[in-house]
C-alpha cells in the first residue's frame, strides 16, 4: 500500500470513528460547556479543505529570444490570481495538549496545488503589418504532494468557543506533476481573424520540479466543543520557502518546449488554505477543577 492509500484509509476511518463517537456520547450539560473539561491531552482527527494558490516569480525564462520575422507579443507569462488556482488538501491530525492553552500537533496528508498562467507569440510578415499569426497558450499546472506539517498551536477558551492561533513548519514530498496546454492559432488579415488551428497537450511532467518543498505555516482558526468533540474551522497561509522547479532539467521536455514552446520559471508557490476540522479525545474526563466547580453549583443550587 503506498502512503496516498494509507493516509486516506486513515482518514475515512477517522471519519467513521467520529460518527460513532458522536452517536454514543452522553454528557451533562456542564460537561460541555468548558474547552478545558476534556482532561484528555491527546487529541486524533482529520480536516480537509480547498487552497487558492500563487507562484511567486523568482526568475522567468522564454524559448525564444528575438529573431527576425518574429515579434515575442506577450512572450512574459502571465499568472492567473490565486482565487483561480483552486486545489485541496485532507490531513490527519494528532495533537498533544502542553497545557490548557498551548498544543502541539503532527499532521500528515495529501495536497494538491494548481496554478495557471497564459502567454502569446506573434509572426509578422515583412512590410506588412495588417498580415500577422498569433499563437496564443493557456498553461494548467497541478502538483501532488505528501505532506508532513508540524504547529505549535495557542487557543483561548470561551465557554465553549476556543478561538486560536497557529504556526509552524511543513516538508512536503512531491507525488506527481501533471501539465496541460490549450493552444489556439489565429491568422489576422483584413478580412477579420481566423481560426487555424485549436490543441490540446497533457503529460506528466514530474522531472521539471525537485522532490521537496519546504514551507513556513500561520493562521487562525475557531472550535466549537461538542460533547468534547472539536469542531472548527480554519484558514492557514502557506509560504513556500525554496524554488520547486527542477533547474537542471529546464529544458528537458521536448513535448512543451518544441511542441508549446514552454519552459517552467522559477518560482516559489504560495497558498492559502480553508480546512473544515474534527477533533476528539483519545479519553475524557474531568479534573479537580471542574469537580470544585460542579460540587459549588450543586451546594448553590440547594
Amino acid at each position: 500500500m503506498n502512503i496516498k492509500r494509507l493516509i486516506q484509509s486513515i482518514f475515512f476511518t477517522l471519519i467513521i470513528q467520529y460518527l460513532i463517537h458522536v452517536e454514543n456520547a452522553q454528557a451533562s450539560l456542564f460537561d460541555g460547556f468548558q474547552r478545558n473539561n476534556v482532561t484528555s491531552r491527546f487529541f486524533v482527527g482529520f480536516k480537509g479543505g480547498i487552497n487558492f494558490s500563487q507562484p511567486l516569480i523568482l526568475q522567468s525564462y522564454s524559448v525564444f529570444s528575438q529573431v527576425s520575422g518574429l515579434n515575442t507579443g506577450n512572450e512574459a507569462k502571465t499568472y492567473s490570481g490565486f482565487l483561480k488556482n483552486t486545489g485541496y488538501q485532507y490531513h490527519f491530525i494528532g495533537m498533544y495538549n502542553i497545557n490548557n492553552n498551548l498544543s502541539i500537533s503532527f499532521q500528515p496528508g495529501v495536497a494538491q496545488y494548481s496554478y495557471s498562467y497564459e502567454n502569446d507569440y506573434s509572426w509578422i510578415t515583412e512590410g506588412d503589418d495588417i498580415n500577422t499569426i498569433t499563437l496564443n497558450y493557456s498553461h494548467k499546472q497541478n502538483l501532488r504532494y505528501i505532506e508532513i506539517p508540524v504547529l505549535f498551536r495557542f487557543e483561548y477558551a470561551i465557554g465553549n468557543i476556543s478561538p486560536y492561533i497557529q504556526g509552524g513548519i511543513s516538508y512536503g514530498i512531491l507525488q506527481q506533476a501533471d501539465k496541460s496546454v490549450s493552444s489556439e492559432l489565429i491568422q489576422h488579415s483584413l478580412s477579420g481573424d481566423i481560426p487555424l488551428n485549436v490543441e490540446d497537450n497533457e503529460s506528466v511532467v514530474s522531472d521539471l520540479f525537485i522532490r521537496s518543498r519546504l514551507a513556513l505555516l500561520g493562521g487562525i482558526g475557531i472550535n466549537y466543543n461538542l460533547n468534547g468533540v472539536l469542531l472548527g474551522l480554519e484558514a492557514v497561509y502557506n509560504a513556500g520557502l525554496n524554488n520547486i522547479v527542477n533547474e537542471s532539467r529546464r529544458f528537458s521536455n521536448q513535448d512543451f518546449l518544441s511542441g508549446n514552446y514552454d519552459v517552467p520559471d522559477d518560482i516559489n508557490l504560495q497558498n492559502l488554505m480553508i480546512n473544515f476540522v474534527v477533533l476528539f479525545p483519545l479519553n475524557k474526563g474531568t479534573n479537580q477543577k471542574d469537580d470544585s466547580c460542579k460540587l459549588f453549583l450543586k451546594k448553590k443550587n440547594k
